[in-house]
């Protein structure tokens, strides 16, 4: 049985982990292959790259109870 509900969608960016200040953005350079797959994210601000297992900027979305 199907059941509808409402959500609420919350737009997420990650800040950079050495700065604190830039947004780690995609590179385009994934490691498709590990397990989980990563993708590389650099720092707007810094440089720093950082892989994750989601690609930044995302849109979750919140059960609205």
């Amino acid at each position: 049985m199907e059941l509808q509900f409402e959500v609420k969608p919350v737009g997420v960016k990650y800040i950079c982990d050495k700065c604190n200040e830039g947004e780690m953005l995609p590179t385009g350079k994934n490691k498709w292959l590990n397990e989980p797959p990563q993708i590389e994210h650099k720092c707007n601000k810094c440089r720093y790259i950082q892989n994750f297992k989601e690609t930044y900027p995302l849109i979750r979305y919140l059960h609205i109870n």
